[in-house]
């Protein structure tokens, strides 16, 4: 799989997109937490040949942003090793996020209903530790860069 986590420079904004997952449906039904389905996730997906490529595809499917160019690879990770052998390809688009983005988006033809969320990047990190962002590729990805992002920042200058 690919993850893309789109961050804003300027503002230390990130981009991040709200969907209903129904495995979390059925988990919350099971157990009865009265938590959402809806998750709050970075853009993601099956990546196929070219990892690049289908970070690219994502960005436009999840969230209307057209050609985000480059995209850095900052590191690769297996899901769960114990259970899967998916291996997750970690990219960083930097760009330049704004109130152009679409408040919805997601291809309808796949049954996708996808909204975005600009949050700063702060924020993000308090909703992690608040146990409001679910999604083990989020959370992974959102301390990663916090933890190295000084020195991610001056290796790509």
């Amino acid at each position: 799989g690919v993850v893309v986590l789109m961050f804003s420079d300027q503002s230390e904004q990130i981009l991040l997109v709200e969907q209903f997952r129904y495995p979390a449906y059925a988990n919350i039904q099971r157990n009865g937490s009265g938590e959402s389905p809806w998750l709050l996730e970075i853009v993601a997906g099956v990546k196929d040949d070219d990892g690049c490529a289908a970070a690219q595809r994502e960005i436009m499917k999840e969230t209307g942003v057209e050609h985000v160019c480059p995209l850095e690879l900052l590191t690769t990770f297996f899901v769960s090793p114990g259970g899967t052998s998916e291996r997750i390809e970690l990219y960083l688009a930097r760009v330049t996020l704004g109130d152009d983005l679409l408040e919805h988006a997601g291809l309808t033809s796949e049954g996708e209903d996808i909204k975005t969320h600009l949050i700063p990047f702060a924020d993000a990190l308090q909703l992690v530790a608040d146990g409001r962002i679910q999604d083990g590729k989020t959370i992974a990805t959102l301390l990663y860069y916090g933890a190295f992002r000084a020195a991610l920042t001056e290796t790509s200058v």
